[in-house]
């Protein structure tokens, strides 16, 4: 039995207040065999679950022991009625100080899987992170039966839903955040690699010969290295890394030169990889796939396995058989898998699919009781693509809502961003207009704009976007880069429906044009509800994402892309949703309090 079936088993039938407590310190460690400074949460990285029951009335304190300030957020969680416990700077809070404490409280109104993580310029990447699961109310409908109509097979998948295993996917550096930032600073550099890929905290670093990157760049991206292509003449780095040239850094000038071995070198490590083990007595396994990664999007598939994703960001879908799912930073998968292979070892892969890096990372899945390994047989290739036609990868486009209840058709306004690189190649806009500050400080983290609304900075429409409560918002993402990569788009508070996306320029005014325009492109009935969406990277055009959501929690929310050199780097907006009815702020919740 897991500590989550023990957890669940003891957990009351009505709301109760769960207490949960990290201590957050730097340590060392080596996670993929390199030894370099971390950050540890009681001591681990990732950090200890938080698993709680739906309804539940969560306390979750903090100690910042670290020498910097930090804030952590609730990824997912929507925070109604407290979006004083966002955990966002300058938003919904003052810092954490070194040495001081936080108190956040909130309400787990909803079921599925979730996790947190700093939210404190870019320390998440060097290991302030953990998962959440909360277990939804036994009234809640269930999605399984599109998985299969046999009682006894239902019954082991809802026993699986009790008893998840958490898999968080993160890349890795072996430089810290704030070394990163530095680097990029001073070499005018879009970073965009990392050096291993880990799961749950451990991996390793692998380093292929020039033959073998070779061989391994995916076919949509060879052309780049092509003889009279971009990359024609240049190889990636030794660690993967697409090179650092004007085609894909500018405006210049820049300086890969001054980029040190830690950043782009490979040295092979061995270190210990995480093992998943399953019973095949209970016929499936249910893994609850999160995307901690700062920079990648990797191709997550177990050697010899079909996955039914059945819930994406934490809410239930219409189940989707795949071999593989790829997962932009910040978003979700849950994944129910039969365990209906010979008893063994399987490796499973996360498999960076992106013309920036070709790199794997990987673990094992061992059947109970197993008998001698296996001949894995992979889905995907290193690169991250399938390796025949009949490998399914999930497409986002196609999830649907389980129940499904559609958005509004007609909407209150639209707002239009034009994101793009900001006048450096590693520095980035919403908007179009200005990036969001985050260094030395960030924007506004001593005067947050939920406790002024009305302040120079709160109506700086540069960098903020002001609704009115009970209304009905679409948000265009053009990404006006001509060739530039994926933007994991992430909104906190309440979830968004992903109604349309394209190639080209965005040339209407409203939605409602655009469909008129190009109605294959848009989705209106049945479209994807989730807090994750990623755009298309532009390869020779732009290219545009929308997204509607209703206005029902008022607060000040980010909206930003999860990539975190991104996000340091300007890739944010601030939402002030319904600002004419913000809530009234509780006593221990003022300003200069923290929870207490």
């Amino acid at each position: 039995m897991s500590l989550i079936t023990l957890f669940t088993l003891i957990a009351c039938a009505s709301a109760v207040t769960r207490r949960f407590a990290i201590d957050v310190q730097w340590g060392t460690g080596a996670p993929d065999g390199f030894e370099r400074r971390m950050i540890l949460l009681n001591g681990t990285s990732p950090g200890p679950p938080l698993v709680v029951d739906q309804g539940d009335n969560i306390e979750f304190s903090v100690h910042n022991g670290l020498d910097l300030d930090t804030t952590i957020h609730f990824h997912g969680i929507v925070q109604q009625n407290t979006p004083w416990s966002d955990g966002v700077p300058g938003l919904s809070q003052r810092p954490i100080a070194p040495g001081s404490d936080w108190l956040y409280k909130w309400t787990a109104n909803d079921y599925g899987s979730y996790w947190y993580h700093a939210h404190y310029q870019a320390q998440a990447t060097d290991g302030l992170y953990g998962p959440i699961y909360i277990r939804p109310r036994k009234s809640e409908p269930k999605p399984f039966s599109g998985i299969s109509n046999d009682p006894q097979a239902l019954s082991a998948i809802e026993q699986a839903e009790n008893d998840p295993q958490f898999i968080m996917v993160a890349d890795w550096q072996h430089v810290t955040s704030g070394e990163l930032y530095d680097i990029e600073n001073r070499t005018n550099l879009d970073i965009y690699c990392s050096q291993s890929i880990l799961f749950n905290g451990k991996g390793s670093v692998p380093c292929l010969t020039p033959e073998e990157q070779r061989d391994a760049i995916p076919p949509p991206f060879k052309w780049l290295y092509a003889p009279d292509g971009p990359m024609g003449n240049e190889n990636v780095t030794a660690n993967g890394c697409a090179p650092f040239n004007g085609f894909n850094q500018n405006p210049g000038p820049i300086n890969p030169s001054g980029l040190p071995k830690e950043v782009i070198g490979c040295e092979a490590t061995q270190a210990e990889l995480s093992d998943f083990k399953v019973d095949p007595a209970e016929q499936w396994a249910n893994f609850h796939l999160i995307g901690a990664t700062a920079i990648l999007a990797p191709v997550v598939s177990l050697d010899g396995h079909d996955m039914w994703v059945y819930a994406v960001d934490g809410r239930y879908i219409e189940p989707y058989r795949v071999q593989g799912v790829q997962i932009p930073s910040g978003e979700r998968y849950s994944v129910m898998v039969p365990l209906n292979q010979a008893p063994g070892t399987y490796t499973l892969r996360a498999s960076h699919f992106g013309y920036n890096q070709i790199l794997s990372g990987y673990a094992t899945v061992t059947y109970a009781e197993r008998q001698s390994s296996n001949n894995s047989q992979a889905h995907f290739t290193y690169g991250g693509f399938p390796v025949s036609q009949d490998v399914i990868l999930l497409n986002t486009t196609n999830i649907i809502p389980f129940p499904n209840v559609p958005p509004a058709r007609d909407v209150n306004e639209t707002h239009i961003f034009h994101m793009s690189r900001f006048q450096a190649p590693w520095l980035w806009t919403v908007t179009g207009k200005a990036a969001y500050p985050s260094h030395p400080g960030e924007y506004a983290e001593d005067n947050p704009l939920l406790y002024n609304p009305n302040s120079q900075e709160a109506n700086n429409r540069d960098l903020v976007v002001r609704t009115q409560n009970n209304t009905w918002v679409d948000l265009v993402f053009f990404v006006t880069d001509t060739f530039g990569p994926a933007h994991p788009m992430h909104k906190h508070s309440n979830k968004a429906y992903v109604i349309g996306k394209g190639v080209g320029n965005w040339t209407w005014d409203t939605v409602a044009e655009a469909a008129a325009a190009q109605p294959q492109n848009f989705n209106f009935d049945n479209p994807p509800l989730r807090d994750g969406y990623s755009t298309e990277p532009s390869a020779g055009q732009p290219v545009w994402l929308v997204i509607r959501y209703h206005v029902q929690n008022p607060g000040a929310f980010m909206l930003h892309c999860h990539v975190q050199t991104h996000l340091a780097g300007g890739m944010a907006v601030a939402l002030l949703d319904g600002v004419e009815d913000f809530p009234e702020i509780p006593p221990e919740y003022a300003v200069d309090r923290n929870g207490t």
